[in-house]
């Protein structure tokens, strides 16, 4: 039935892009057919060995507070404190990350269907299994609009939103890497 639908979803968003592209109204309403979804198939999934290590982490986190990362740490007692259950963190996580996912599409490309619908085909089955990753990428996006825009301060932006991205998942700092890259010409790259 997953499938099924993740097909009817991706067909259905090119279909869209083929037959009214540039209308707003549409554009929207697929938006929000895509972020339903895409929470749903996150905010949801279960059964895979990374989930139940996010399960453990977060049900028993005393256990691994010597080496998670303390903004991970911090928002698992704070899910604890709050009194939600392992699920509900999962489901509040996963809207925040797909609230950020759809706002970064829309912002920075005039396809954002299109985006999102290549998004299911291959990344989304084997990200959306992890909850750290999960928790660090709306900051990593937020960062890495800064850094497409160049808006003012954007690199004192930047590397802050990475900064706290990496106290949630270390291995976020790779995108600090990208901060060099960005100063170079485009007829360079």
């Amino acid at each position: 039935m997953l499938y099924f639908l993740w097909g009817v979803v991706f067909i259905g968003t090119a279909l869209y892009e083929i037959q009214v592209g540039k209308s707003n109204r549409y554009k929207k309403f697929v938006l929000t057919i895509l972020f339903i979804y895409m929470w749903i198939l996150l905010g949801w999934s279960k059964g895979a060995y990374d989930v139940d290590i996010g399960i453990s982490r977060y049900i028993n986190y005393e256990n691994y507070q010597s080496y998670t990362e303390i903004g991970y740490t911090f928002l698992v007692m704070l899910g604890h404190r709050l009194e939600i259950g392992y699920r509900t963190f999962f489901v509040i996580c996963s809207f925040v990350e797909i609230f950020f996912m759809v706002w970064f599409a829309e912002r920075n490309s005039t396809k954002s269907p299109i985006v999102l619908g290549l998004f299911l085909l291959y990344p989304s089955v084997v990200y959306f299994q992890y909850i750290r990753n999960l928790a660090a990428i709306p900051f990593v996006l937020i960062a890495m609009d800064s850094l497409l825009n160049k808006r003012k301060k954007y690199i004192a932006k930047y590397i802050i939103f990475i900064l706290i991205a990496s106290t949630i998942h270390f291995s976020t700092l790779f995108f600090l890497l990208y901060l060099p890259i960005s100063f170079c010409k485009k007829k360079k790259l």
